[in-house]
């Protein structure tokens, strides 16, 4: 069986939504070995003034490369101390599906998504709520599996594979989210919890 490869894409100036990563185990139909990638797309910083400016340092009021470097360090952060993450990473390390994130810089999103289905070879593509003028563009585009979130914590599938063997695995077209309960993960005392790593047993966080 040909392995998944998930990529889901998120807005790096909003909150993840962790149950999109809950849903996807059985939405998806991920076996050992499979891997979900989270792209966190950061188009856009906060100065200190506390105004959004364009990630394109090409523009008159571009970012500089190091307000940039200060943006994405900041979000390292957030992410490795972010305990629902690390939950997610249990789960998934349970599965053995491979969990990781990557951060992606780029003033449009659908430019970066694009690129990173396409390095990743993804087999699913899991677009970002605010997407939904951009379908069209992935369904030219790519050939894999693309599904949207959507209003009401919903996953709906906008389309499946086109001629891959992933069309003969099972998937669900729309999808509510549902909370899980799973118990506390204590990532303190996993030193190579954050480490970079090629085994499926370690939560990744790549700057790309």
């Amino acid at each position: 069986m040909v392995l998944q490869r998930v990529v889901v894409i998120h807005d790096a100036c909003r909150k993840i939504n962790s149950k999109v990563f809950h849903w996807a185990p059985n939405g998806l139909s991920l076996n050992s070995g499979d891997n979900l990638t989270l792209i966190a797309v950061l188009h856009q910083v906060i100065t200190p003034l506390g105004n959004k400016i364009s990630v394109d340092s090409r523009l008159a009021f571009g970012a500089n490369k190091k307000v940039i470097e200060e943006e994405v360090a900041r979000k390292k952060q957030e992410y490795m101390q972010n305990e629902e993450l690390a939950h997610i990473f249990e789960l998934y390390r349970s599965m053995q599906v491979r969990f990781n994130i990557e951060i992606a810089i780029g003033s449009s999103p659908k430019a970066v998504a694009l690129k990173s289905a396409t390095k990743l070879k993804a087999t699913w593509l899991i677009l970002d709520r605010k997407m939904k003028n951009d379908e069209e563009y992935f369904l030219k585009k790519l050939y894999c599996g693309i599904s949207r979130i959507r209003s009401y914590d919903r996953i709906v599938c906008i389309r499946g594979p086109i001629d891959t063997p992933q069309q003969k695995r099972s998937y669900r077209s729309s999808e509510t989210y549902a909370d899980s309960s799973i118990p506390a993960y204590d990532f303190s005392t996993d030193l190579e919890f954050f480490t970079i790593d090629i085994f499926s047993n370690r939560f990744e966080l790549e700057l790309s």
